[in-house]
C-alpha cells in the first residue's frame, strides 16, 4: 500500500495536469471557467496562460512520475518543490479574491468563491506535503 505522501502527490498531479493541459489546449475556456466567467482575455493573457499551463503540466508530471517513490533523496526535493508551489498558489488565489472584492461589489464578485476554494485546496495540499517533507528530515 502506498504511503500517505503518495496520495498527496497523486492528487497534486491530477489537479496540476488538468489545469495545465486546460490552459495549454483551451486557454480562453479555462480562464473563464476557473477565474472570471465574463473575462475576455487579450493576446498577452493567452500567452501567459499557455506559459502557466506548461509550468503546471511540468509540475503535474513531476508529481506523477514520483508519487510512488520511496527514497528520501528523491522525495525530499519533490515534496518541498510541490509544497512551495502550493503555498505560493494559495497566496496568489487569496490576493486574487481580495482584488475581485476590491474591484466589485464585495461578496458579489464573480469568481471570489472559486478563488477561496482553490486557495483552501492549495493550502491543505501545501501543509500535507510540508508535513511529509519534514518527516523525511
Amino acid at each position: 500500500m502506498p504511503d500517505s505522501h503518495s496520495y498527496l502527490l497523486l492528487l497534486s498531479a491530477i489537479f496540476e495536469l488538468l489545469m495545465g493541459l486546460g490552459l495549454l489546449l483551451a486557454p480562453i475556456s479555462t480562464l473563464r471557467k476557473v477565474f472570471l466567467p465574463n473575462a475576455t482575455p487579450g493576446p498577452d493573457a493567452l500567452v501567459a496562460a499557455r506559459v502557466a499551463g506548461a509550468g503546471l503540466t511540468s509540475l503535474g508530471m513531476l508529481a506523477l512520475m514520483t508519487f510512488d517513490a520511496t527514497e528520501p533523496a528523491v522525495l525530499k526535493p519533490v515534496l518541498l518543490t510541490m509544497a512551495l508551489y502550493m503555498g505560493l498558489a494559495t497566496v496568489n488565489r487569496l490576493l486574487f479574491a481580495a482584488s475581485l472584492a476590491a474591484n466589485s461589489q464585495g461578496d458579489k464578485a464573480p469568481g471570489k468563491k472559486a478563488a477561496h476554494a482553490s486557495a483552501a485546496i492549495h493550502g491543505l495540499l501545501s501543509a500535507g506535503l510540508l508535513y511529509y517533507w519534514w518527516r523525511l528530515l
